[in-house]
Formats: structure tokens, C-alpha cells, sequence
């Protein structure tokens, strides 16, 4: 018999994973399984002209985006950016990155990531070959959901390179329509749900 227990605290699990012998206790921080899954699936949209990656949202799934990144990319030569409306974005960012040894710069802005203006100011001096990786990673659908069809009409006016990986917690099958109606053609936008990649990772771990 094997034991799962989720550890949401990534230096925290990482203590008690020293100390545990026994291999029938699994230690899981599911965000953090989810986000190496994510970015190992889309290693292709980070490319050479990659400049800006922005993680909108710096809950627990935007914290394990920034861990992981340098942990899987060359993570030096793009310019992070984090935007979350919490005012205490500055000193979450540093204990993260204190606690968990973190060398890694970003500019931080606190702000709602539903602010039109943020995202114009973003595609308003990009050039047409750069690209440009969004993850959306709040704990709200509707934040989530609003942000990636404005976004995919501000890229077509905009004529820039994005990609969009959209968090949500239940799919919503309609998005993919709205995006067309919005003759978004290139539709790179790519949606996944934490609840169903955690349950197919799980199942391999315990199997």
C-alpha cells in the first residue's frame, strides 16, 4: 500500500522528503507537478526570439511556473515578468525566492491582470518576430477566461508572436468558439485544468 500526502510548501516538502525512508509515503506538491508538466509539453514555444515570459497570477501555481522554469529552460535570457494585484507581491517574491534559493531577476507589477492598459503597454513596442509566452495562472475562471480573449484580440492588432497557457478550473468548452468568432486564426492559446493533469500524473506515480 503507498500513502499520498500533498505538501503545498516546496522547501517544506522537500525538508520532510530528506527525513522520509519509507518509499510507500509519496510527498506531492501537485502545482508543482503540474507546472513541469506544462512547460515540459510546450518546450517548443520558447524559442531563440523569445524575450518577454509573463506569469499572470503568483498563487501557488505562478510560484512553481517560476521555480521550474530555470529548472527545465535557459530561463537567464528571457525577461520575466510577474503581475499580481496583491500588495504584498514584492515580499512574497522575495521569500520565495529566498527560501528556495531562487537566482533569478523579474520585474515585479502589482496589478489586476484584467488591466487592458498593462497588456497594450506590453505588445505596444514588440517587434513582430518576438515571441512572447503568457502563462494565466489565477485562481479565478473568469479573470482567466476575460484575459485570454482580450488577449488574442490585442495580438492580432498588435501583429506580435504570443502564446497563451490558460489555467483553469473547469474547462470551458466554449472558449474555443469565442476565439474564432474574434477570427483569432492562429489560435495559440492552450488551456488545461490542474485537477486532470494532477489525476493523470498521480495515477503513473502510485501505479
Amino acid at each position: 500500500m503507498k500513502c499520498v500526502a500533498q505538501i503545498n510548501d516546496v522547501y517544506f516538502k522537500s525538508c520532510l522528503t530528506e527525513k522520509i525512508e519509507d518509499k510507500r509515503l509519496i510527498l506531492l506538491n501537485s502545482y508543482d507537478l503540474v507546472s513541469k508538466t506544462i512547460i515540459n509539453l510546450n518546450k517548443g514555444l520558447f524559442s531563440d526570439n523569445t524575450t518577454n515570459v509573463i506569469i499572470a497570477g503568483f498563487g501557488n501555481l505562478g510560484k512553481m511556473f517560476l521555480f521550474n522554469l530555470p529548472q527545465i529552460l535557459d530561463a537567464e535570457k528571457f525577461n520575466i515578468i510577474i503581475i499580481d494585484k496583491c500588495k504584498e507581491l514584492k515580499s512574497q517574491f522575495e521569500i520565495f525566492s529566498s527560501l528556495n534559493e531562487l537566482n533569478i531577476s523579474c520585474n515585479l507589477i502589482n496589478n489586476d491582470i484584467k488591466d487592458k492598459v498593462f497588456w497594450e503597454k506590453i505588445f505596444k513596442d514588440k517587434q513582430s518576430e518576438e515571441n512572447i509566452v503568457i502563462f494565466l495562472c489565477t485562481d479565478d475562471d473568469t479573470s482567466n477566461i476575460s484575459t485570454s480573449l482580450f488577449l488574442s484580440k490585442l495580438v492580432k492588432e498588435n501583429n506580435v508572436n504570443v502564446n497563451i497557457i490558460s489555467r483553469y478550473f473547469k474547462e470551458p468548452k466554449f472558449l474555443n468558439d469565442l476565439i474564432s468568432r474574434q477570427d483569432y486564426e492562429n489560435k495559440k492559446i492552450m488551456s488545461f485544468t490542474l485537477s486532470k493533469i494532477f489525476e493523470e500524473k498521480l495515477e503513473e506515480l502510485i501505479n
